[in-house]
């Protein structure tokens, strides 16, 4: 685990993010509300770059629930 990774995980309107703090799932980058601090897992199920699931193990601060887009300042990133 290293909390310094900044990589770049590609979403799209299928991408599943389910928020295990607060037991919610949203689909699609538009739905999900912006984390900071949030501890991450992403799995690229079907191997093509494109992020199938995406579990938010730690949400840190949860904001702008009306949002348009997804964003996770300061994550720690587990690559599944």
């Amino acid at each position: 685990m290293d909390d310094q990774d900044t990589t770049v995980y590609t979403v799209d309107l299928n991408t599943v993010f389910a928020d295990l703090d607060d037991k919610v799932a949203y689909t699609g980058y538009e739905e999900v509300p912006n984390y900071d601090g949030a501890t991450i897992m992403v799995v690229d199920h079907n191997g093509n770059g494109m992020e199938d699931i995406v579990f938010i193990v730690d949400q840190g601060t949860k904001y702008g629930e009306d949002s348009t887009y997804f964003y996770v300042a300061g994550a720690t990133f587990w690559n599944c």
